[in-house]
């Protein structure tokens, strides 16, 4: 809740009118300097929830998935993500499911990616299906 009222209070970028935007005018990632207080607030304030919020922000960067697009997400063995569109109805998306290649990602980012997953319940090798509905 601090790091959320953290965030709340910090100012709009500058340039970037105070006005509401549709979707499409929305900043669609947490910006760098919002991340850097993140990651300093749970470093110097340990929580029971406070790896798992940090690795599911960082995972979210690495790969732009949606929040809820997780929840029917695997990751094989060549590093390709396989998701579940979360916009695939009404004709929102190109279809129904979509493959990031991750190979270009440092070992690193991989493991916070598959530390995630696990957190979700979609450790390697499950298959996508509804088991979380």
């Amino acid at each position: 809740m601090d790091a959320i009222a953290l965030l709340k209070t910090s100012s709009p970028p500058s340039g970037r009118p105070e006005r509401r935007r549709t979707s499409a005018q929305k900043i669609k990632k947490l910006p760098d300097s919002d991340l850097d207080r993140l990651i300093t607030f749970f470093q110097n304030h340990p929580s029971r929830h406070g790896l798992s919020t940090l690795a599911w922000l960082l995972a979210g960067l690495y790969t732009g998935l949606r929040p809820i697009e997780w929840l029917k997400t695997s990751l094989n063995s060549d590093n390709f993500l396989l998701v579940v569109n979360a916009k695939a109805t009404n004709g929102r998306s190109h279809g129904e499911t979509r493959s990031i290649d991750l190979s270009g990602l440092e070992s690193s980012e991989l493991e916070i990616i598959r530390y995630h997953l696990r957190n979700v319940g979609r450790e390697k090798g499950l298959p996508m299906d509804n088991h979380h509905e």
